[in-house]
């Protein structure tokens, strides 16, 4: 999902669009710039306007004869997450060196009464290890089930581990990125009833895993996993 950009401005300078806290008071400069209306940007090719999270488009900065765009406007673009660490005054960029389990990051769940996070061991514990939580999808059958995990473009990686704990057909596992586009294609059969995938999910701000096995089947999987 690595991407080259090619962006048309005098010199392209990444500036953090977001509003830092009280804390950088002491370090910041005031400055006389100018809004550049003038400029526009292509990224791969494409024309592309930077938006903020509301769709409002925003305006390159010119000083001292250098350009500065919104930092966060240009990794959503470009696939990169990005997030901002305001105990620290820091913008994290891509892949973070310690994983975050994916519970541990919001999930939506839909409505459905067979599917639930879950801490229970007998769920959790597999192959001997412990993965202390994970979400349970039961009564799996053609009729698709699913949920969405939330990672809100923080995070550059997702590891996911599926595990088939009752499976009688065939179970086809989907996970979706943008636009609906099928990202991860694995199928669970009972000769190989577990699965290991790693995607690259830089800028996505959901991610959908839906499951769908045989007409007549009741099929039972354990989904946990770890973002970077």
């Amino acid at each position: 999902m690595k991407k080259k950009a090619v962006v048309f401005a005098s010199t392209a300078t990444l500036m953090f669009g977001l509003v830092a806290g009280a804390t950088a008071a002491p370090v910041l400069e005031n400055i006389s710039a100018y809004l550049n209306w003038g400029i526009s940007f292509k990224i791969n090719g494409q024309s592309w306007t930077a938006k903020d999270e509301d769709g409002n488009k925003l305006v390159p900065i010119t000083y001292n004869g250098s350009t500065y765009l919104p930092v966060r406007a240009v990794a959503e673009a470009l696939g990169t997450a990005v997030d901002w660490d305001n105990d620290t005054q820091t913008v994290l960029l891509g892949e973070k060196q310690d994983t975050v389990h994916m519970n541990d990051v919001k999930i939506d769940l839909g409505y459905s009464s067979h599917v639930m996070a879950t801490t229970d061991k007998q769920y959790t514990v597999q192959e001997g290890q412990d993965y202390k939580a994970g979400i349970v999808v039961d009564d799996i059958n053609s009729v698709q089930k699913s949920f969405k995990l939330v990672p809100e473009g923080k995070y550059q990686k997702l590891e996911l581990q599926f595990f088939g704990l009752e499976i009688q057909k065939d179970v086809e596992i989907k996970v979706y990125g943008a636009n609906d586009t099928v990202i991860k294609h694995v199928m669970l059969s009972g000769s190989n009833s577990n699965q290991k995938v790693d995607l690259d999910i830089g800028g996505l701000k959901e991610v959908k895993v839906e499951f769908k096995s045989g007409l007549t089947a009741a099929d039972k999987v354990f989904t946990t996993g770890t973002y970077r």
